[in-house]
């Protein structure tokens, strides 16, 4: 069991919503606990975000060389044709 101290104007729109929803303050809270922690596991984390984040930095930078690479080839390889 899990008691709160809640403001005034939060607890005035819980039981407002709660009323709304046609389900008790205490299902409405259970609830909206249950969809925010639902949301949490649904967003990457930290070192999640920060992996992808250098996944795609290294790919870009593997393609900046690799043009960097290809340009003197290519131009190389012109000046032997002629």
């Amino acid at each position: 069991m899990v008691s709160l101290r809640l403001s005034k104007q939060l607890e005035q729109w819980i039981s407002s919503a709660a009323r709304v929803a046609g389900v008790s303050k205490s299902e409405f809270i259970r609830q909206c606990l249950e969809d925010s922690k639902q949301s949490a596991e649904l967003c990457p984390n930290a070192y999640e975000l920060g992996k992808e984040a250098k996944r795609s930095e290294i790919a870009e930078a593997q393609g900046r060389l690799d043009d960097l690479l290809r340009e003197p080839l290519i131009d190389y390889y012109a000046e032997e044709s002629q």
